[in-house]
């Protein structure tokens, strides 16, 4: 499993990344490529997977502590049945058995 953030230069329109902070786990699909709007600053758009609702999202390399935290991977989970299971908001888990 991929722990480390991912930076938004790493992001195209169209792919599938995580937003993960305090216990909780979002898939979000991207909508637009992320742009630097200005040095250390990126903006794009994207959608959450399972409710559709649409986030707009900025970026501070800068302010990182303040940005979202960006992940290839849920990053919390729960044992069921001896097996990981990512709850993901807005409805959904995700199994990763290894």
């Amino acid at each position: 499993m991929n722990f480390e953030n991912i930076h938004p230069s790493a992001i195209s329109a169209g792919d599938i990344f995580y937003e993960c902070e305090m216990g909780l786990n979002m898939k979000v699909e991207a909508i637009t490529t992320p742009k630097e709007v200005a040095e250390g600053e990126w903006e794009w758009r994207g959608e959450n997977v399972y409710t559709g609702v649409p986030i707009q999202y900025r970026w501070s390399e800068k302010l990182s502590h303040y940005s979202p935290r960006l992940y290839a991977l849920p990053q919390y989970f729960t044992i069921k049945d001896g097996v990981p299971v990512f709850e993901i908001v807005g409805g959904g888990e995700e199994r990763y058995e290894s």
